[in-house]
């Protein structure tokens, strides 16, 4: 009876400690999301159904032009910082603008998600309206296709929470962490939600102090200038692209694309990819440890759409 006894106490302690090994493996499954919600998104650009219409629109006609901007990403959009502008055959000469310039800016802050299920803030700009020159001969009809584009200052953040700062080479008993000159640092949640990335993050030892090395990456639909957004149209296709600025914590030094070194410079992509390097001298000898690595990209974003519509003549079936 007592040996029975022993028996399914020792079951149930079993048990107890298979559930606790259970909980904490759930645990670790969750270690290393960071703090954003993420995504590849900054602010997008449509065209109202309506402004303009796909069709019903006459020679002659003030036809409306309106977008709506809508911020997907982690990065506030303040108060007339975006730019919007019509582009191509609108602008071309054939139409009479009641803005000239074809230029406006959102009314509005267009506020960050803050969270997954967030509802994205949105804005509604003007572009006024446009009327084909009964001057231009189309036949029937004619379907230009009209083209925006908005340009918007936006940033990235990075915040790696396992970085590792290395000990004495001869470092004996419990040792926090090891550097794995392999492993991509970059977890879920590390990196804000934006059109510009941090895709990988890299950490290796050097004589005196640790290498970090940042991969980052234009994943989104659009381009980046070096440029103020009120000159965003007709950007040349190689100069004043490409061009991101990146922040590090203090005690790093970066060398940076123009040669310049620190915690702050330029970052150029070449076919949407670029790479920093950044050093720390960690100077002396202790006992390994986690230190969190973060990190700032700014840029000026140019994303595009267009919408073909069908314009009809009013005097071709006369």
């Amino acid at each position: 009876m007592r040996r029975y006894a022993f028996t399914i106490i020792l079951l149930a302690v079993t048990l107890i400690l298979s559930g606790q090994q259970s909980c904490t493996t759930g645990q670790n499954n969750e270690a290393g999301v960071g703090p954003y919600i993420g995504g590849t998104e900054g602010l997008g650009i449509a065209f109202l159904d309506d402004a303009p219409p796909l069709s019903g629109n006459f020679q002659g006609d003030q036809i409306p032009l309106e977008v709506e901007l809508t911020n997907n990403g982690e990065t506030n959009v303040d108060t007339n910082v975006a730019v919007v502008n019509l582009i191509g055959v609108v602008m071309g000469g054939d139409f009479e603008l009641t803005k000239a310039n074809g230029q406006a800016n959102n009314i509005g802050p267009m506020e960050r998600i803050r969270n997954a299920g967030d509802v994205p803030s949105s804005d509604f700009v003007n572009l006024g309206t446009a009327k084909l020159k009964d001057s231009k001969p189309i036949g029937p009809s004619w379907s230009p296709n009209v083209r925006a584009q908005v340009c918007y200052p936006y940033s990235t953040s990075l915040q790696i929470a396992n970085l590792c700062i290395p000990g004495d080479r001869r470092e004996t008993g419990t040792i926090e962490c090891e550097i794995d000159n392999a492993e991509n640092l970059v977890n879920k949640g590390d990196v804000s939600g934006a059109p510009v990335q941090v895709t990988s993050v890299v950490e290796s030892r050097t004589g005196t102090g640790v290498r970090v090395r940042l991969d980052i990456e234009n994943v989104g639909g659009g381009s980046i200038i070096n440029l103020p957004c009120s000159n965003a149209v007709n950007v040349p296709p190689i100069e004043n692209r490409d061009i991101v600025s990146v922040s590090v914590p203090d005690g790093y030094n970066c060398l940076f694309s123009d040669g310049a070194s620190g915690t702050s410079g330029i970052v150029e992509l070449r076919t949407n990819k670029g790479r920093l390097i950044c050093t720390r001298d960690i100077g002396g000898t202790g006992k390994s440890y986690l230190d969190r690595f973060t990190g700032t990209l700014t840029y000026n974003y140019v994303e595009g759409i267009s919408k073909t519509i069908l314009i009809q003549s009013r005097t071709a079936n006369l």
